[in-house]
């Protein structure tokens, strides 16, 4: 091979690296132009469609309004602007919360042990029916929202939670909840 040969063969491999690094910068460019894309599109997906459970108590915390609903016939409706109680009975208690409002979502579950089944197993089965009874224990599940009020003093609202349909509550809630800062809790 001749020098005018191995020069226009180095100038040639010179120009197809330069081209494999110019189609390699340009295919990362636009994956990251498509993945930018493609969370701009997910940013701009349509909020979840509010959701209704029965089965939830109010324990109080609600500026304005007094007195509980123990009763587990209410309903709580969670859509991704806003939060809404309607209590039952004779003054049925009916609030509702904005989500940007809400701080902060907590929840709490409480274990003890069940009284009746301790009773109705010394009826059954004597001592070792007690026993046994006893050791029966559940869970009441509550969910604790601080939130903001309009003028901007802190409030917060304290709900039961029923065991068949917490789980479900508490992932809607923390999806239409926005952290409010680095590291806010959820």
């Amino acid at each position: 091979m001749t020098t005018s040969h191995s020069r226009f063969a180095l100038r040639t491999s010179g120009r197809i690296a330069f081209a494999i690094g110019v189609v390699a910068v340009g295919a990362t460019l636009f994956q990251k132009t498509a993945l930018a894309t493609s969370r701009q599109e997910i940013d701009k997906s349509p909020p979840p469609a509010p959701k209704t459970w029965s089965n939830v108590m109010y324990l109080g915390g609600v500026a304005g309004i007094r007195g509980k609903s123990l009763d587990w016939k209410n309903t709580l409706t969670v859509s991704a602007t806003e939060i809404k109680f309607a209590g039952t009975g004779k003054t049925p208690i009916r609030f509702e919360i904005a989500t940007a409002s809400i701080r902060a979502l907590d929840y709490s579950g409480h274990k003890h042990v069940n009284d009746g089944s301790a009773s109705t197993g010394f009826l059954l089965g004597g001592l070792a029916g007690a026993l046994l009874g006893s050791s029966a224990k559940s869970i009441d599940h509550y969910a604790l929202l601080e939130y903001a009020l309009p003028d901007g003093s802190p409030s917060a609202v304290l709900l039961r939670l029923h065991k068949d349909n917490q789980e479900e509550i508490l992932a809607t809630l923390r999806a239409v909840i926005k952290p409010t800062g680095p590291g806010a809790p959820r």
